[in-house]
C-alpha cells in the first residue's frame, strides 16, 4: 500500500520490482497484486517511506489431524510467500520450547521455496537418482552454494536410476545423510498420510542414521 502524501512518484519502486507489479508514471502510482510476490523489497528501497505491507487474506494456518502445523493457500491464490512467513513465525512461538522444528518446503527453487529455507540451521535436500531427479537436484544445490546455507542430501527411491546422483555429491563433499529404499508399500502408505516409521520398524534406521549425520554440522 501507498501513502500517497509521502509518494514523489520517483518510480525507484517501479525500477527494483522484478515482477513488475507496481507501475509509477508522472501522476500515477499503481499496484498489481496478483504479481507481487510479497518480497517487501519496494518497501526497503523507497526513499520516502511512503510504502507500507498491505494486509489480505490469502490462506489459513491451523493444526492438522496429522498433528502438524499447517499454512494452506487458498483457492487461486497465486502468492505464497506471505503464508510461509507468518506459518513460520507462528511455529517459532508454538514449539519454542523444542530443539527441533522442521519445515517442510516446496521442492525447485522458486520463492516459496527459499521463504521455506531462510534462516534455517540447515536444509535437507531429498533428492532421486534418475535423470530428472538429478537435474532438479543440482539447480538447488547451486542455489544453496551462493546462498551459503548447510546441508545434506537424503537419497530417496535408492535402487533406481544411475549413480550420477552420488556421484556429484562425492565429488563436491556433499554429505549424504541417509540413502532411502525404493519400495511400492512407502508410496502406499504416505499416499494416507500415514509415516513410514511408524508403520514399518525396519525404516526407522534410515531415519536415525540422518539425524545423527545431520547433529554432526
Amino acid at each position: 500500500e501507498v501513502d500517497r502524501s509521502k509518494c514523489t512518484l520517483c518510480g525507484e519502486c517501479s525500477r527494483f520490482c522484478q515482477f513488475n507489479a507496481i507501475f509509477v508514471t508522472k501522476d500515477k502510482w499503481l499496484l498489481f497484486p496478483e504479481l507481487c510476490k510479497g518480497c517487501t523489497a519496494c518497501i526497503k528501497l523507497c526513499p520516502e517511506n511512503a510504502l507500507v505491507e498491505g494486509k489480505k487474506e490469502i490462506g489459513i494456518i491451523s493444526d492438522n489431524e496429522k498433528g502438524f502445523l499447517e499454512g494452506r493457500l487458498k483457492l487461486k491464490e497465486p502468492i505464497a510467500v506471505p503464508l510461509i512467513k507468518k506459518t513460520k513465525e507462528k511455529a517459532a512461538a508454538e514449539y519454542s520450547g523444542y530443539d527441533i522444528i522442521i519445515h517442510d518446503s516446496p521442492p525447485g527453487t522458486t520463492c516459496p521455496t527459499i521463504a521455506a529455507m531462510k534462516n534455517n540451521d540447515y536444509i535437507i535436500l531429498v533428492a532421486e537418482p534418475t535423470p530428472f531427479g538429478f537435474n532438479d537436484f543440482v539447480i538447488t544445490y547451486e542455489v544453496l552454494n551462493n546462498l551459503g546455507m548447510k546441508f545434506g542430501v537424503v537419497v530417496n527411491k535408492d535402487g533406481i536410476g544411475d549413480n550420477e546422483l552420488e556421484g556429484f555429491c562425492v565429488k563436491n563433499n556433499v554429505p549424504i545423510l541417509t540413502k532411502i529404499p525404493h519400495e511400492n508399500f512407502i508410496a502406499e502408505d504416505y499416499s494416507k498420510g500415514d509415516a513410514i516409521v511408524l508403520k514399518n520398524n525396519d525404516f526407522k534406521k534410515y531415519f536415525l542414521e540422518a539425524f545423527e549425520n545431520i547433529a554432526e554440522y
